[in-house]
């Protein structure tokens, strides 16, 4: 049986880059997504989910 390549950029967030848009609202909202077993993110293309989903692992983990 061959293996496949596994993807790496599937299983870590991307990292924050300079010049990014700080969403204070949406991160408090993200604040409460362990009060819930399952947390939507949805968006037009280009809007910002990935890079909020991103924000709320990175103050995850500043929070720990």
């Amino acid at each position: 049986m061959e293996s496949v390549p596994s993807a790496p950029f599937r299983y870590r967030p991307p990292e924050l880059g300079d010049g990014i848009v700080v969403r204070p609202r949406l991160l408090a909202i993200m604040r409460q997504r362990f009060e819930r077993r399952l947390v939507v993110v949805v968006g037009s293309g280009g809007f910002g989910k990935t890079t909020l989903l991103a924000h709320a692992i990175e103050n995850n983990r500043v929070e720990q």
